[in-house]
């Protein structure tokens, strides 16, 4: 049959990743302390049906760490519960003040 009879079929997923990094620069005035940082990823398209994320960097006074991850949109406004989260890392970091540590 001729090629432009045939009808295009595409995968419904596909079967590989995609590497790329962010790096967002925020101001840092190195004047405060935190015990932690949340933040939300979404896909903003739907031909992305989901993001893997690999690393987290941090930097400061560091110590014990633990990284949590939860399936599902996050909203500030709502009592979290832990059974939702799932623990992902765990460890204890030196400070590094210049150095971003790798998580």
């Amino acid at each position: 049959p001729k090629a432009s009879s045939m009808p295009l079929v595409s995968q419904v997923s596909a079967d590989y990743e995609v590497d790329e990094s962010h790096e967002w620069e925020t101001t840092d005035y190195e004047d405060h302390t935190f015990s932690g940082i949340m933040f939300a990823i979404e896909c903003q398209s739907r031909r992305v049906s989901r993001v893997v994320v690999t690393a987290v960097w941090v930097r400061g006074e560091l110590g014990p760490i633990t990284v949590w991850t939860k399936l599902g949109a996050w909203d500030a406004k709502t009592r979290e519960e832990r059974r939702d989260w799932r623990l992902v890392h765990e460890s204890v970091q030196p400070a590094s003040w210049e150095c971003a540590q790798q998580l």
